[in-house]
This record gives structure tokens, C-alpha cells and sequence, in this order.
């Protein structure tokens, strides 16, 4: 950003269910309309905003939350304000729980005082061998998913669902059986924080 640029983020779409390909267009019609309206809405009514123009909009919508596996572990918002350890960490994260109400207008935010773990048994489906599921589909509730779902958490999960994949080769063994220590040691040895 140069220090004469402003990026604007203050649309919101609700009601989408992105498992529905009609729904999930609905919401991109939405959206678009919002952009527009906003642009309006800022340049007619913000001082400061009389000259600024659209440069750029993101090519498709950001859902927040959609399908996620059950896992052999489901993580809770409880674990999350707990700050709660796993012996099996494979990510640490700090973003607060962080629901935005289906309804539209406000938000509730809840923190953890620290930090919190996330378990390699997140990764993991209960009922599906060879499969490791990473980043906003992990195995979490919707609390905890409005803390996870962060891109920043997101790329540690899924740096640890690939290394943890490539051992699972390497040694022959299904993902569920992967010795998570080596998991764990690899991403320590690669500049990855777990507690």
C-alpha cells in the first residue's frame, strides 16, 4: 500500500450456503451490487473520498465457513479461550473467536489471553484412512472455525498436513499412524513456533 492508498473492506454477504452453486451465485450477484454501492456511498458521503476510484475487486467471493470433516479430534471454541495444549501441536494461533451473526450487523469477539494449540488429530478424518484434511475444512466446530479459519493458521495446518503426507510415504505408513514428534520436530527445525 503507497501512502496515498486507502483499501476499503466493508461489504457483507449473508445468508450463502457455498455448497449450493445457485446460492453461492446469488451471493457473488450480491456482493458485486454492495461494490458498487459502497463506491457510491464513500465518494457522495466521506470527505476525503470525493476523487477515489475502484482500482480493484477480488475475483470471487471470500466464504467464511462451508464443509469440514470430523476428525479424531474436534476442536472447540472452549480449547481455543482454554488456550488450551495438545501433545500432538502442530500449529499454535491466536486469532480470537470471531463470529460474524448470519444475520447481518454485529459481531461477537471472544479471546484467548495467550495462545492455543492445534492437534494433528484436526487433520485427521475419524471415519477415512489416507486423508489428511488441512486449513478452513479441519476438524473444528463453528466457534472454533471463526478463530481458525485465518489464513495465517490455515498455511501452518497445511504445511503440517504436507509434511506430515510426505513422512506418511516415506515410511510407508497411512496418515493416521504417522509418528507426529517427527511432524513436529521437522516444522520446529524449519522455523515453525509450537509450545
Amino acid at each position: 500500500i503507497k501512502d496515498d492508498e486507502i483499501w476499503v473492506n466493508m461489504s457483507r454477504v449473508s445468508g450463502v450456503d457455498a455448497t449450493k452453486p445457485e446460492s453461492y451465485t446469488h451471493g457473488e450477484v450480491e456482493g458485486r451490487k454492495q461494490i458498487y454501492e459502497l463506491e457510491r456511498y464513500l465518494k457522495n458521503f466521506v470527505p476525503g473520498f470525493e476523487n477515489a476510484w475502484r482500482e480493484k475487486v477480488a475475483p470471487f467471493m471470500g466464504i467464511r465457513e462451508s464443509r469440514v470433516i470430523v476428525g479424531k479430534y474436534i476442536l472447540t471454541a472452549e480449547d481455543i479461550l482454554a488456550c488450551r495444549r495438545f501433545d500432538d501441536a502442530v500449529a499454535v494461533a491466536s486469532y480470537p473467536v470471531d463470529i460474524h451473526h448470519a444475520t447481518g450487523g454485529d459481531c461477537t469477539l471472544h479471546w484467548c489471553e495467550d495462545c492455543y494449540d492445534i492437534p494433528y488429530r484436526s487433520l485427521v478424518p475419524a471415519a477415512v484412512e489416507n486423508l489428511l484434511v488441512a486449513g478452513r475444512c479441519s476438524s473444528m466446530n463453528h466457534e472454533a472455525m471463526a478463530s481458525t479459519r485465518v489464513m495465517s493458521t490455515c498455511m501452518a495446518l497445511g504445511e503440517a498436513a504436507g509434511r506430515a503426507a510426505r513422512i506418511a510415504l516415506e515410511e510407508g505408513v497411512r496418515p493416521s499412524a504417522v509418528d507426529v514428534e517427527k511432524v513436529r520436530e521437522e516444522l520446529r527445525q524449519t522455523g515453525a513456533y509450537l509450545r
